[in-house]
């Protein structure tokens, strides 16, 4: 049975135009199959096709052992409902271009942390420590959907530092999905004790139901916030 290449890379939206390999890479030149944009000045879709922007090259998933790669050409299309017919580039939420990697990606560099810091992560993934960095900074937030998740299984909090050394700390949420896969939920600025209840305390009676266990640091501040935040957990 042969797979097309549009399920191996798991991205909603894309054509995939060619695929190119060697031993160490995998390179995907794909295009956008939305059609259209959202003008920025009148909110309506801006349909009618302009021309393409600048080429993003994109890190994702590696395949078979080899780093993966996407060449997208973001379409950039005229809104016939604004006067002077006023062009704007698709945007999609799968990627993100100031880290030059798919969201997918920059999940998995989050959660490559749990085994090394930063500057590890960074060297074995070839990769600059600032990308790295830059990634968990762009993911700070203290909300999460619940209404997206299954069930979390493994609960995770603990604390990473973004700078060399021991300070710029954040906290992160992850968890296990349905399937096992692990997940980061949120990362939290700061290493107060405050947001880490705050957010535990959002978590729904439905899915608090499913946690099985909660891993932390030993660090007393980590600790009490669970205990307060889930505190049938204990």
């Amino acid at each position: 049975m042969t797979i097309p290449s549009e399920q191996l890379l798991n991205i909603p939206g894309i054509r995939v135009l060619g695929v190119k390999y060697d031993e160490h890479t995998i390179e995907c030149p794909i295009e956008s199959t939305r059609g259209y944009s959202m003008c920025p000045t009148c909110g309506q879709k801006a349909t009618e096709f302009h021309e393409h922007a600048q080429e993003l090259e994109l890190r994702h998933l590696g395949l078979c052992g080899r780093q993966g790669m996407l060449g997208l050409r973001p379409k950039r299309y005229r809104c016939r409902y604004c006067e002077g017919a006023l062009t704007t580039t698709e945007r999609a939420e799968w990627y993100d271009a100031k880290a030059g990697c798919t969201k997918a990606y920059a999940e998995f560099l989050l959660l490559e942390r749990v085994n090394g810091p930063l500057q590890d992560v960074a060297k074995k993934h070839g990769v600059t420590y600032d990308v790295v960095r830059g990634i968990l900074k762009r993911y700070l937030r203290g909300e999460v959907e619940w209404s997206q998740i299954k069930a979390l299984g493994l609960l995770g909090v603990d604390e990473i530092s973004l700078l060399k050394g021991h300070a710029d700390f954040v906290t992160r949420l992850s968890a296990h999905d349905e399937t096992g896969k692990p997940i980061v939920l949120a990362v939290l600025k700061g290493g107060e004790k405050k947001p880490r209840v705050d957010v535990l305390k959002t978590i729904p009676k439905r899915l608090q139901e499913t946690i099985k266990e909660v891993c932390t640091d030993l660090y007393e501040g980590f600790i009490n916030a669970v205990e307060e935040g889930l505190p049938h957990k204990r």
